[in-house]
């Protein structure tokens, strides 16, 4: 199964307008691998590059994304900047 097919079948698309998601994979001795998952809102669906494969114990955390289009204006203007700033 594959992101997008998990999405579907949770209706998680129907529910939020948008959303960040991630799938979180466990890995053995160690802390659990967090993976972003880009969404293209237009077409409603991932993108091929980060429509990862889910595997048994994969976690997908979907949660709505409230930020204005301002807020993702600013955060797009700014994000060369950040290594700078830290």
């Amino acid at each position: 199964m594959l992101v997008q097919e998990a999405l579907e079948g949770s209706r998680a698309l129907n529910r939020f307008r948008r959303m960040d998601i991630v799938v979180v994979r466990p890995v053995p001795n160690d802390r659990p691998l967090r993976m972003p998952v880009n969404f293209d809102w237009v077409e409603r669906k991932v993108t091929p590059a980060t429509n990862y494969s889910l595997y048994p114990g994969d976690t997908v955390e979907v949660t709505e994304d409230s930020r204005t289009i301002i807020d993702r204006m600013i955060e797009t203007a700014t994000e060369p900047f950040k290594s700078m700033m830290w």
